[in-house]
């Protein structure tokens, strides 16, 4: 991407999001471009992703809701209850729809940032934990997180995750089908990798 694109998404960002999300997507950014130097991921994938991960995340529920079914979107499985978590799939609508943004890889990136699923690739790892230990960040456990992030995704991708389990649970939510089977793999990964004997 050269330069001029770049500017010009940083100034259509800064139109459809507040001063504070903007500032965020910023920091995503440059957490996931950090992230990637560590896991020699695709650095190039892993900037834009994180710059625009967040472009719908201030648009109105209705907006979003109606957006997501007019590309026909199944909302069942936790997912109406759950709107906090609807702007990673709207995003990746709006990226490939309004933008014009075709790469799979970033599209899915955008799209699984609020859940995970099973089976990400490194690229979606990285959008992900950037998301949850970005500078901007300042819930206890993040330094941890940010630690732990440049030592081992997997590990900080069952952080994330857990942490995901504990809020939805708290908050006495359903956990959508993607979130649940991420957590499940990463929690096996765990317990292999640490040879815990059950």
């Amino acid at each position: 991407m050269n330069i001029y694109t770049t500017l010009h998404l940083r100034k259509m960002l800064q139109n459809r999001l507040s001063p504070k999300r903007y500032y965020h997507s910023l920091m995503v950014e440059q957490a996931a471009l950090e992230l990637a130097a560590f896991h020699h991921g695709d650095w190039y994938r892993a900037g834009l992703a994180g710059l625009l991960h967040d472009i719908c995340r201030d648009d109105h529920q209705d907006w979003q809701q109606a957006y997501m079914e007019s590309h026909d979107f199944d909302f069942r499985g936790g997912w109406l209850q759950n709107p906090q978590i609807w702007h990673g799939v709207c995003g990746s609508f709006y990226l490939k729809k309004e933008l014009g943004i075709a790469d799979r890889k970033i599209l899915r990136a955008v799209r699984y940032h609020t859940t995970g699923r099973a089976g990400m690739t490194r690229l979606e790892q990285i959008v992900f934990v950037a998301d949850a230990s970005s500078g901007d960040r300042s819930y206890p456990g993040v330094e941890q997180l940010r630690e732990t992030a440049r030592r081992s995704l997997d590990e900080a991708m069952f952080l994330c995750l857990s942490h995901t389990v504990s809020c939805v649970a708290k908050r006495g939510l359903p956990l959508v089908r993607e979130s649940w089977e991420a957590y499940n793999e990463y929690s096996s990964k765990q317990r292999s990798e640490r040879k815990y004997d059950f």
